[in-house]
């Protein structure tokens, strides 16, 4: 649904959005710059100056949001960053933009998502590239499987769990009359390093 049809929505009946920020709705959304910016820094520590940036759906508003906190942080740490579009944000979108990412010389890569990273990871390999000595790849949001990857996945927690927790909670106190939050309720995200990032320092 676009933003106004939200809003209307929103003008009818009690709705709280979740992994989105609309202007006017109750909102409750992870904070992707703590993560994204734990990653950044930990792919510059060790000595990456070229990412990629795995984007998700066109029309998703948190792959926007991602690919923006990506290129804060790698403003701050002085390395250069690339957007690549996927296909699709699944294991195969990640096989089929390997040969973009290899293309765009980025000896580090983040993810739109982990699925992407995941088939991004198996296609590199299948190649003869040797992650994360060769290349660093990091997911995005920590799903159930990302550590039984070889080797595991360093990936972005996304805390959706508490996020629908959160959102609950507002909507349950909007239907007992209560106003929704004036800005947006944000959760933090945490860097989870696992083995797929690391290595490159010369």
């Amino acid at each position: 649904m676009d933003d106004e049809k939200i809003r209307a929505l929103a003008a009818d009946k009690p709705v709280v959005v979740i992994n989105r920020e609309i202007e006017g709705v109750p909102c409750v959304v992870p904070d992707v710059n703590k993560g994204i910016g734990q990653a950044v820094r930990s792919l510059a520590a060790n000595g990456h100056q070229q990412l990629a940036y795995v984007a998700g759906p066109p029309q998703s508003w948190m792959s926007r949001r991602r690919w923006e906190g990506v290129q804060a942080a790698c403003d701050w740490y002085k390395l250069g960053a690339v957007r690549l579009e996927s296909s699709k944000p699944t294991v195969d979108g990640g096989r089929q933009v390997a040969r973009d990412v290899l293309a765009s010389g980025a000896t580090a890569v983040i993810t739109y998502n982990d699925l992407l990273a995941i088939g991004l990871m198996q296609e590199l390999q299948a190649a003869g590239m040797h992650v994360p000595d060769q290349i660093s790849i990091v997911g995005f949001d920590d799903i159930f499987g990302a550590d039984f990857t070889t080797p595991a996945l360093t990936t972005v927690r996304s805390p959706l769990g508490e996020c629908g927790s959160r959102a609950a909670a507002l909507l349950l106190d909007m239907l007992l009359g209560q106003e929704g939050p004036a800005e947006a309720v944000r959760v933090d995200t945490e860097l989870v390093v696992r083995g797929s990032s690391g290595r490159l320092i010369a």
